[in-house]
């Protein structure tokens, strides 16, 4: 299987999610860092929201 995908490492789901929720920031108008104010907005946030729990309660679980 020479064209198959490693999975990404959950750091690197983490920062996309960050990258991905930050550039909707600077393009919705409706959106802000404090609030979400349209659909796509509040999936981001959602996304991000879970993928940051998981990678922090991986960080606490390191020895």
């Amino acid at each position: 299987m020479p064209n198959a995908k490693k999975p990404a490492s959950l750091y690197a789901r983490y920062m996309a999610a960050a990258k991905a929720r930050t550039a909707h920031l600077a393009q919705c108008a409706h959106c802000t860092p404090a609030r979400t104010g349209c659909r796509t907005g509040e999936q981001l946030l959602a996304v991000f929201a879970e993928v940051q729990d998981r990678y922090l309660a991986a960080q606490k679980r390191r020895p």
